[in-house]
């Protein structure tokens, strides 16, 4: 087979878990033995580029719309002619950006897939799933967040702290372009069962022939280097609660530095690892201030998860899925995190982690208090956690393979339908 993968960012360009998890599954899939190239967003407008990393054919897009939005690179710049007007003009080009589908299609043109693949697709925009549609060539995208539900991609407003229950007017209006496209849509891929469940809920894919539940790979760490083959901590000792990600009010960082700061001092230690909007971390460090805790920067993953004893994922919004907390069981760490969104197909309550109401401080202190002062527990949920990992579904290219052949076939065979796989 030949796939042609849609990212809008793709490494070096590097934001979060779906670049990884994109970049995983092409490498994966080529291993199987299929051809694989990829298409994502670069900054200059006008650009073109085209490389081979690892096998992986990449196409690089310049992006066409107002500025370059995602982090600091060319932060605010203008790139497709005019004014900067702001997030809400650049939401609407995105909407259905014909431009992008455009560049797009003409990829298709030169790579003549079996399957396009698309993943997070701000600044690529749904149109290009029409563009492979009028090719004749086969869909598929994988739910990663709620991109096509809402412009800021996670139905959560900051303002209030709280998760969106329906779709506001301005979502509606940004989203009826996305829901319409969603037609063209052949085979869809959730990160979770909640994530999947919620769009198909909302209408969206209504003549898709496969379904699929598949979390993203995740690397496990080499033999040894679980938590469960460190030495143990010295008596007395400080236990370590780990937090990693972004610092915003939707990743619950708040209601965890509330809930830490209950712990007498001395028995713990909290590091924040992240960055965030520099006010919003300044009023948090002035808010919440405890000895135990520090603010540790950009730290990379594997570092952290060998450091501490526990993760705390206390997240408000509906994680789709939640890959630090995938990560850090798999690295035989207990995890804390809110009973909410895809989080809760992580974290086994009780057996693998403890799940907490989101936002509700009393029962996460509850909770770092009950690992805090158990080690014995840790370890039991951590062992618990590293195995489930390694026994749950399959992913990469031993999920994916199968459910192009599948949805090919289906293609072939079968008028459009209801839920086949999965």
């Amino acid at each position: 087979m030949k796939i042609c993968m849609v990212n809008s960012l793709y490494p070096p360009y590097r934001v979060g878990g779906a670049e990884v998890s994109v970049q995983l599954s092409a490498k994966e899939v080529l291993a199987a033995g299929h051809d694989v190239a990829v298409v994502s967003l670069q900054p200059d407008p006008r650009s073109y580029s085209l490389t081979n990393q690892d096998g992986v054919r990449v196409h690089r897009l310049g992006l066409r719309n107002l500025y370059w939005p995602f982090g600091r690179e060319n932060e605010g710049r203008i790139a497709h002619g005019g004014a900067l007007l702001g997030k809400p003009l650049w939401h609407t080009f995105d909407s259905y950006n014909r431009t992008m589908a455009r560049r797009v299609g003409e990829v298709l043109d030169a790579e003549r897939p079996d399957v396009l693949h698309t993943n997070n697709l701000a600044g690529v925009s749904v149109a290009a799933w029409r563009a492979a549609a009028e090719a004749g060539i086969a869909v598929v995208h994988t739910i990663r967040d709620y991109y096509l539900m809402c412009p800021n991609s996670g139905m959560f407003r900051s303002d209030t702290g709280a998760n969106c229950e329906t779709h506001c007017t301005t979502c509606r209006v940004f989203s009826l372009p996305r829901l319409d496209a969603s037609a063209a849509v052949d085979g869809v891929v959730g990160i979770s069962a909640f994530v999947l469940e919620t769009h198909l809920s909302a209408g969206y894919f209504p003549r898709a022939r496969e379904y699929l539940v598949s979390r993203p790979r995740v690397d496990l760490p080499p033999p040894g280097r679980t938590a469960q083959d460190r030495p143990p901590r010295p008596a007395g000792a400080p236990v370590r609660i780990g937090f990693l990600g972004r610092i915003e009010p939707q990743k619950g960082i708040a209601p965890l530095l509330e809930a830490f700061t209950g712990l007498p001092p001395g028995r713990a230690e909290l590091l924040v690892a992240g960055a965030g909007d520099d006010d919003y971390v300044a009023g948090l460090k002035a808010r919440y201030s405890h000895p135990g805790i520090r603010y540790v920067g950009f730290v990379p993953a594997a570092e952290l998860y060998g450091g501490v004893d526990v993760v705390a994922v206390p997240s408000v919004w509906q994680e789709p899925l939640g890959r630090v907390a995938l990560e850090s069981a798999a690295h035989g760490l207990p995890v804390i995190a809110s009973r909410t969104g895809g989080l809760q197909e992580v974290v086994d309550d009780g057996r693998t982690g403890l799940l907490v109401p989101p936002g509700d401080v009393p029962a996460l202190r509850r909770a770092l208090e009950e690992l805090v002062g158990d080690p014995e527990r840790r370890d039991r949920l951590g062992r618990a956690a590293a195995e489930a990992v390694r026994a749950g579904r399959p992913g990469g290219a031993d999920a994916l393979v199968p459910f192009y052949e599948r949805l090919l076939r289906s293609r072939r065979r079968l008028p459009a339908g209801g839920p086949v796989g999965g």
